[in-house]
């Protein structure tokens, strides 16, 4: 019967998801959440996570000093039972401290130093009572604090709700398990949190928020901060499984995910210092016992020269190359959602219906990553401002789902691609990508029904694939955008299944290839058959200069701009060339004409 009704409810989501993919995202928009930098308006699916991740840290931050009534813990003891009340640790417990709480616990670290070799060094349980109970760890202010143990234990292990203020230091290492493991919610505020090394996550809790604090992960085997909830959850919620930051200084430097979790990610403000190391095996390596990796032939798409990897497009692994590259044995991801996932009766399902997203409102984010920088499995990513600087062996901006931009500033240095969703909608914010690559691109399993909306913000995209390239339809109807596409054959500038629409905004694309499927309803030119060099400037009537980041021999150019007029002769400069066009509307087909008609009209094809 549990299996029956199992597979009954994984049947209802798939339809549900099914049905939400074939309403292609459409909610009705409420009125944004005032972050200071939002430029969109929220749906009522991102209004919910933005709810879930409200928490009031005014109490938690002014409950600090200690109180004359504490109770000091001596430092020789070992086993504390505490049935509530305030404690104070100070000086060193050299064989870990153990508490029992019956009613809620009040602990201040003042200059304490918890080890405990070969076992948990702080560990926190809930004792015989059916009340909910919770503690309280203040970081005395001024102190420095050591929690750190080895062999195979966590660090700092707690079975109950765990609240961190105070604005002291706490200095957390374990070289057998995870640093801080808390199988509930842990809240942080205003305290600094080191975590030296990990031999696991760092800071591992079922739901994880933080704000006007300091995290710094110089170490960590798996993920920076984990927010994986109890296994016994079977449906989409919000009540565990997320991680929220809130002003909050973050540096981690990790051989897994930096933020990884199960149902959602909120940031509004700080700063983000996450590099992320990959770890990979040759095709060989797991052809040759492939049990001992959870991996797929698929998974191998990574060729290595010296001690450098580059991915590859699938289009040019076959079944003989494939036997030449890598795999990364772990995802190593900047920030990453996952889904839900459990077990019943020894059968794994993963809920794939649910709000799971990544919502960044603002913040400063520098994000080096082997895997992608920002992703979202079975969700979406909504970014309405920050200030983004990545730098990626795979996707800059990657959700299953919905990809949406509305402000911001992101500049992605080095990518396979840039930003990808089944469904990609760009607003505002000032977006720059140089890829291996396409630089946008829309594709899912949602047939051809994937598209790339851009209707504001300033966008320069730089690619050795495609630059723009959707598997459905592509919109442009506001903004500026500049897509300098491949110098060689096979891709271009502008590219979709279906059409790619221009109805606003100043287009400038420029690529070896014709750009096929385009219609502007807006006036446009263009010319084919060019030459540039590097770094010359490209303008048109002082509309706009832009610097060509790379050299073209036999290009096509294209300019559709909603300040140009129909039937009016327009100069096109190129370094020192320059040439005459007419302006014309209404193209369809492949853009662009002889050398000896510059602006000639389309091509029908």
């Amino acid at each position: 019967m549990k299996r029956f009704l199992a597979l009954l409810l994984i049947v209802c989501l798939a339809l549900t998801a099914a049905l939400s993919v074939a309403c292609n995202y459409t909610e009705t928009p409420v009125s944004p959440t005032d972050t200071g930098e939002t430029k969109i308006e929220y749906t009522t699916a991102e209004q919910s996570v933005v709810d879930a991740a409200a928490y009031d840290f005014t109490a938690l931050k002014a409950d600090t000093a200690i109180p004359e009534d504490a109770t000091n813990v001596e430092a020789s003891s070992n086993k504390v039972s505490l049935t509530g009340g305030n404690y104070v640790l100070s000086g060193e417990y050299t064989k870990g401290i153990t508490i029992t709480a019956e009613k809620d616990v009040h602990i201040y670290l003042n200059g304490a130093t918890i080890t405990n070799a070969g076992k948990k060094a702080l560990t926190i349980e809930k004792g015989d009572t059916e009340n909910d109970v919770s503690i309280i760890i203040t970081i005395v202010d001024g102190t420095v604090n050591e929690i750190s143990n080895t062999e195979s234990k966590n660090a700092f292990d707690s079975a109950i709700p765990v609240f961190i203020n105070g604005s002291g230091t706490l200095n957390v290492s374990s070289t057998g398990n995870n640093a801080i493991k808390v199988d509930s919610a842990l809240k942080v505020v205003d305290a600094t949190i080191n975590v030296a090394n990990s031999a696991k996550n760092a800071i591992s809790a079922y739901s994880f928020a933080a704000k006007d604090c300091t995290i710094n992960v110089l170490s960590a085997a798996k993920d920076g901060i984990h927010a994986e909830m109890d296994d016994a959850v079977t449906a989409w919620t919000v009540d565990d499984g997320y991680v929220v930051l809130l002003n909050v200084n973050y540096t981690a430097n990790v051989q897994g995910d930096g933020v990884q979790t199960d149902t959602f990610v909120y940031i509004d403000g700080g700063t983000y210092d996450i590099t992320t190391t990959a770890s990979f095996v040759s095709y060989t390596e797991w052809a040759a016992n492939p049990d001992e990796y959870d991996l797929e032939a698929d998974d191998f798409k990574y060729a290595k020269s010296g001690d450098a990897f580059n991915k590859k497009s699938s289009k040019t692994i076959t079944s003989s190359t494939v036997k030449s590259l890598y795999a990364m044995e772990q995802s190593a991801k900047g920030i990453k959602v996952g889904e839900i996932d459990y077990d019943l009766d020894g059968t794994e399902y993963t809920v794939e219906n649910g709000n799971y997203y990544i919502i960044i409102a603002s913040g400063t984010f520098n994000i080096n990553s082997d895997d992608d920088a920002v992703h979202a499995n079975s969700g979406n990513i909504t970014i309405s401002g920050g200030t983004f600087t990545i730098a990626t062996l795979d996707d800059g901006i990657c959700a299953d789902l919905l990809a949406k931009i509305g402000g911001g500033a992101i500049t992605v240095n080095k990518c396979f691609e840039g930003i990808e969703g089944g469904y990609v909608e760009i607003t505002g914010g000032t977006i720059s990508l140089t890829c291996t690559d396409d630089g946008i691109n829309a594709a899912s399993d949602d047939f051809n029904n994937e598209y790339i909306k851009i209707s504001g913000g300033t966008i320069t995209v730089n690619t050795e694939g495609d630059g723009i390239d959707s598997n459905g339809s592509a919109t442009i109807s506001g903004g500026t955008v500049y897509v300098f596409g491949p110098t060689s054959g096979g891709n271009s500038a502008l590219d979709s299944e279906s059409t790619v629409n221009i109805t606003g905004g100043t287009v400038v694309a420029v690529s070896k290839e014709a750009m096929d499927r385009i219609t502007s309803n807006v006036p446009y030119v263009s010319a084919t058959n060019v030459s540039v060099s590097s770094g010359a400037t490209l303008s048109i009537n002082g509309m706009f200069g832009v610097e060509l980041p790379k050299a073209y021999s036999g290009a096509t150019i294209i300019v559709c701009s909603e300040n140009m007029t129909a039937n009016t002769a327009y100069t096109l400069n190129y370094g020192t060339k320059s040439v005459s066009l007419t302006a014309k509307t209404g193209s369809t087909g492949g853009m662009g004409g002889g050398m000896g008609g510059f602006g000639g009209g389309p091509k029908f094809r």
